[in-house]
C-alpha cells in the first residue's frame, strides 16, 4: 500500500471523508472537456451532499489548453460523479508524484480540499493529506 503525506499551506476549506462506493476507481471518466463544462451542475450537487460521506479517487492527470488537472471521482451516499480540479502548482508534493507516477490511478484521495473558484468556473485544487493506493 503506497500512502503519500502531503499539505499545501493554502486556505482550506474540508469535503473528505472515507465512505466507499460503487462508483469508485472502475467508473468510466467522460471526456475531459465535458467535465470542465459541467463543473457548475457538480457544485450544486455536492453543496447537498454530507461531506462527512464523500470519497476521492484519482483518475488521471490532465494537460488542457495549458493548464494543469486532477480528474477525480467523487462517491458519496447518492452521488457518483466525476470533476477536473485545476492544479495550480503541478510540481509541488504530493500532485508531482500523480503527475509522473503511471500507477495511482484508482488511488483513494484522503482529506481532499478544494474550493469553488466563481472567476474561473472551476474547482481549484488545494491540498491532500494521504493518497492511498
Amino acid at each position: 500500500m503506497k500512502i503519500l503525506n502531503g499539505v499545501l499551506p493554502l486556505a482550506l476549506l474540508p469535503l473528505a471523508g472515507c465512505h466507499t462506493c460503487s462508483c469508485g476507481p472502475s467508473a468510466a471518466m467522460p471526456r475531459d472537456t465535458i467535465l470542465l463544462k459541467s463543473a457548475e451542475s457538480l457544485k450544486g450537487k455536492l453543496r447537498a451532499t454530507n461531506h462527512a460521506r464523500i470519497s476521492y479517487y484519482f483518475d488521471h492527470y490532465v494537460k488542457m489548453d495549458g493548464q494543469d488537472y486532477l480528474a477525480i471521482i467523487i462517491c458519496g451516499t447518492h452521488l457518483c460523479e466525476q470533476a477536473l480540479l485545476h492544479v495550480s502548482e503541478p510540481e509541488q508534493y504530493p500532485i508531482r508524484a500523480l503527475k509522473h507516477g503511471g500507477g495511482w490511478r484508482g488511488a483513494e484521495l484522503r482529506n481532499l480540499r478544494y474550493q469553488w473558484d466563481a472567476a474561473s468556473c472551476r474547482f481549484e485544487f488545494i491540498s491532500v493529506e494521504k493518497i492511498i493506493d
